[in-house]
C-alpha cells in the first residue's frame, strides 16, 4: 500500500470523525459555534493541502538545485582542468587549454605564416606571378593599432600581407591517400620582387633544378607558401601508421630505390619505439630514473651563443643556439625520470646517479634550410663542374678531330713518300749503278790526267829548258852583234 492512499484513507477517516462529532456538538452549540467550526476545519484542510504541495515543490526544486550546483561544480573543475590543467600538481602530466595554447603559439612561431592553395598566374624568365587565394581574415596578421598614426591604409594593404624583399619557402602540393594535402616537391627558395593584392611576383634565389623547372611549369597540384621553412619534430609523425606515412612518401614521386624508400620508413616507424642493438648510439635514448639528486649544466659554458644553425647541441646534448639555451642549470630530484642520448645516459647510470630504464629509438632530425640550400649549392656546383667537363670534352673532342684530321692528312702524305720513297729507292740503285760507270770512268779519267800531267811536268821541263838554250843563244847573238863580230 503507498504513502499516498494511506494518507488519503487517513483524511477521510479524520472528516467522518470531524462529521460525527460535530453532528453530536450540534446539539448544543449554536449556529453560528457550528459554522465557524466547518470553517476552521475546511481551512485547516486547504491549508494543509497548500502546504504539502508548497512542501513537495520545494522538496523537488531543492534536490533539482542541489543536483545542478553539483552537476555546476563538477563543470566547473573539468573546466577549470581542461583550461588550466590540475593546479594541485607541481609537474603537469596532462594537456590543457593553456598548455595546448603554449604548444600551438611554439608550433605556430616556428612555422611563421603559411599560404596554400595558390597557382601560377604567370610566368617571364626568372619572374613568377603567383595566385594567392583571398582570405576572409587573416589571422596571422597583427591587429593594427587604432591609436598608431603609422597605422597603414587598409585599403592599401594586400589581403595577403605579403611584403617586398621578403623571402618564402615554395612547396607543390598534391591531394594524398588520407584526404590530406601534404607538400610533396620543394621548388625553391623565391625573393618577392613586387606585390598586388592577390599576388605576388618572385624570383629564385638559386637556380632550379631540372625536377624543379618541372614541376614549376606543371599545372597539377597547388603551390604552398612558407615564411620559414617548416620545422621537423618527432612529433609530427608519432601517431601516424605505416599506410598514412607511405603516403606521405609515394614511391612514384620520390625517385628512390625500394630498398632506400624502405630504411627511410622504417626510420620514421620506429621513432619512438624500442631500440635494437645494432642500432646506432647516437639513435639510442635511455630513460633514466634518478637514484640520486643530480645537477647539469644544459648550456654550452664559455662563448657566445650561436643563432639556430645544422649543429644546435655539442655532443653531450647541451644547447649552443640561442633560442634553445635555458639559462640556468637543471636539477633532478630522487625518482625524476628523463631521457638522454645513450652516452650521456651510460655516464650517469656509470657513475650511480640513476638506473637505467627503457632505450628508445630517435630518428635524426633534419634541418631542410640548410639541406636544401646545400643540396642546391652541390647541384650548383656539379653542374659547374659537368658544364667545365664537357667544355674539356668539346675542346678534347674537337682537338682529337684536328689530331685525326692531322693522321689522315700525314698517311696521305706517308702513303705518297712511301711511292716518292719507292721512286727515290729506285733512282738511288739508278744512280748506284751510274756511280760505278762514273767511278770506273773517273778512274780511266784520272788515270789518264795522271800521265798527261806527268806528260805535261816533263814537256814544261822541256820547254824551260829549250827556253833556257834560246835565251842563251839570244845572249850569245846579242853579244856577238855588239861586238861587230
Amino acid at each position: 500500500m503507498g504513502s499516498g492512499l494511506i494518507a488519503q484513507l487517513g483524511l477521510a477517516l479524520l472528516v467522518i470523525g470531524f462529521i460525527v462529532a460535530l453532528v453530536y456538538s450540534a446539539k448544543r452549540w449554536r449556529a453560528l459555534d457550528v459554522a465557524a467550526m466547518l470553517f476552521v476545519f475546511f481551512s485547516a484542510l486547504v491549508f494543509t493541502f497548500y502546504a504539502a504541495a508548497t512542501l513537495k515543490t520545494h522538496d523537488f526544486w531543492r534536490t533539482k538545485v542541489n543536483k545542478l550546483q553539483a552537476e555546476l561544480d563538477t563543470e566547473l573543475h573539468d573546466q577549470e582542468l581542461l583550461e588550466f590543467g590540475d593546479l594541485s600538481e607541481v609537474v603537469q602530466t596532462s594537456d590543457s587549454l593553456v598548455s595546448q595554447q603554449l604548444a600551438l603559439r611554439n608550433i605556430i612561431l616556428d612555422r611563421g605564416r603559411v599560404w596554400r592553395n595558390c597557382t601560377l598566374g604567370g610566368a617571364q624568365g626568372e619572374q613568377l606571378s603567383i595566385v594567392i587565394p583571398a582570405r576572409t581574415a587573416d589571422a596571422d596578421a597583427p591587429a593594427a593599432n587604432a591609436d598608431d598614426d603609422a597605422a597603414p591604409d587598409a585599403a592599401a594593404v594586400p589581403t595577403h600581407r605579403i611584403g617586398v624583399k621578403s623571402t618564402l619557402y615554395a612547396f607543390k602540393t598534391l591531394p594524398a591517400i588520407n584526404g590530406g594535402t601534404p607538400p610533396m616537391f620543394y621548388l625553391g627558395k623565391f625573393f618577392v620582387g613586387a606585390v598586388s593584392n592577390n599576388s605576388v611576383t618572385m624570383a629564385p634565389l638559386l637556380p632550379p633544378d631540372p625536377i624543379q623547372i618541372n614541376q614549376i611549369n606543371s599545372p597539377q597540384g597547388s603551390w604552398t607558401l612558407y615564411e620559414v621553412m617548416p620545422v621537423d619534430a618527432n612529433y609530427k609523425y608519432s601517431h601516424l601508421n605505416r599506410a598514412e606515412i607511405e603516403a606521405l612518401f609515394p614511391a612514384d614521386v620520390m625517385g628512390v630505390s625500394a630498398e632506400v624508400r624502405d630504411r627511410m620508413l622504417d626510420e620514421f616507424l620506429r621513432d619512438g619505439k624500442p631500440a635494437q642493438e645494432d642500432d646506432p648510439p647516437e639513435r639510442i635514448w635511455i630513460n633514466v630514473e634518478f637514484v640520486q639528486k643530480y645537477t647539469m649544466a644544459v648550456d654550452v659554458g664559455g662563448g657566445e651563443a650561436t643563432e639556430l644553425t645544422t649543429q644546435n647541441f655539442d655532443s653531450s646534448g647541451r644547447a649552443l643556439a640561442n633560442k634553445l639555451r635555458q639559462g640556468a642549470e637543471t636539477t633532478f630530484e630522487v625518482g625524476d625520470v628523463a631521457l638522454f642520448q645513450s652516452v650521456v645516459a651510460e655516464q650517469l647510470i656509470a657513475q650511480g646517479v640513476a638506473k637505467r630504464g627503457e632505450a628508445i629509438y630517435v630518428r635524426k632530425l633534419r634541418d631542410y634550410d640548410f639541406l636544401f640550400t646545400n643540396i642546391a649549392y652541390r647541384m650548383q656546383l656539379l653542374s659547374d663542374g659537368i658544364q667545365l667537363v664537357e667544355e674539356d670534352t668539346k675542346r678534347l673532342n674537337d682537338a682529337i678531330a684536328k689530331a685525326q684530321t692531322q693522321i689522315a692528312y700525314r698517311e696521305e702524305e706517308r702513303t705518297k713518300l712511301a711511292a716518292d720513297l719507292e721512286k727515290f729507292q729506285e733512282e738511288v740503285a739508278a744512280i748506284k749503278s751510274y756511280q760505278g760507270v762514273l767511278a770506273e770512268a773517273y778512274a780511266s779519267i784520272t788515270a789518264n790526267t795522271r800521265d798527261l800531267y806527268a806528260s805535261n811536268n816533263r814537256l814544261d821541263a822541256e820547254l824551260i829548258e829549250i827556253e833556257r838554250r834560246l835565251t842563251e843563244e839570244i845572249n850569245t847573238r846579242t853579244v856577238r852583234a855588239g861586238a861587230g863580230e
